[in-house]
């Protein structure tokens, strides 16, 4: 049992260190709606990005994004990318501000830390 927990561990830490060594990308229009979404539901606002100003304001949805039937615009990837990225908010509320460097480094540290747990699951399963 010491050695699988061992094992465990070895492979969250080495999963955890290579996403946050990898060489940060410059997101694409595609990661908008999550990172819309995520501030959103942290600040209880469910998923519709239409509370956006700027999404409203349009006259089309935008590619990344359709009507729900309820008339809600909302991110064609589903609500999973914006609670994921609601994990990176946790001490964010409705009026606080961010800006987009510290923004795309608690993302990067959350999915870092979603690799790490899931690299550790694996070995746990094999």
């Amino acid at each position: 049992m010491r050695s699988l927990t061992i094992a465990c561990v070895s492979t969250a830490i080495f999963a955890l260190a290579l996403a946050l060594a990898a060489p940060a990308r410059q997101i694409t229009g595609d990661a908008v709606p999550n990172r819309y979404g995520a501030a959103l539901v942290r600040c209880g606002g469910g998923f519709d990005l239409s509370r956006v100003d700027w999404i409203a304001a349009q006259h089309e949805v935008p590619y990344w994004a359709h009507r729900n039937r309820a008339g809600a615009t909302v991110s064609v990837f589903g609500p999973a990318p914006a609670m994921i990225g609601a994990i990176a908010l946790a001490d964010f509320g409705d009026g606080d501000t961010i800006d987009d460097a510290t923004l795309r480094a608690r993302e990067r540290l959350a999915a870092a830390v979603l690799v790490a747990i899931a690299a550790g699951l694996v070995v746990l399963a094999v």
